[in-house]
């Protein structure tokens, strides 16, 4: 008779944890505190007093940490990728309107990336926007 492995019991811990990770992401890809609590069948004042929490505050503040080093890893690449549109762009024969306001637009967002990235290694209490 073949035994099969059984695998560790989840801790009442463990799924707090997910949980919770749950939640950040889901508040992070856009959605409201009641949709997310509607989701995962919580009270919407449930969610909002664990974000206010010390342990709320600072899985908030992790997951900010991490998503810098994110951005500071990718920026590099980032920043070369839009250059090259850019070059490509402005050498093209016809210079439409189009391309004008979309060579604006990655200049902008190449100046505001590097801006953030400096704030983010000088000041973290400034978020830009």
């Amino acid at each position: 008779m073949e035994t099969q492995k059984r695998s560790k019991p989840v801790s009442n811990r463990q799924l707090c944890d997910l949980r919770h990770d749950t939640i950040l992401i889901k508040l992070a890809a856009g959605q409201s505190i009641a949709s997310v609590a509607r989701e995962l069948d919580v009270s919407a004042s449930h969610i909002r007093d664990w974000l206010r929490s010390d342990e709320g505050l600072s899985r908030i503040g992790d997951a900010i940490d991490d998503a810098k080093e994110i951005l500071e890893r990718r920026l590099p690449d980032m920043v070369n990728k839009a250059l090259d549109v850019l070059e490509a762009t402005l050498n093209a024969p016809f210079m439409s309107a189009a391309k004008m306001t979309a060579a604006v637009t990655i200049v902008k967002t190449v100046a505001k990336l590097s801006e953030q990235q400096k704030c983010s290694k000088c000041d973290d209490s400034r978020i830009v926007n």
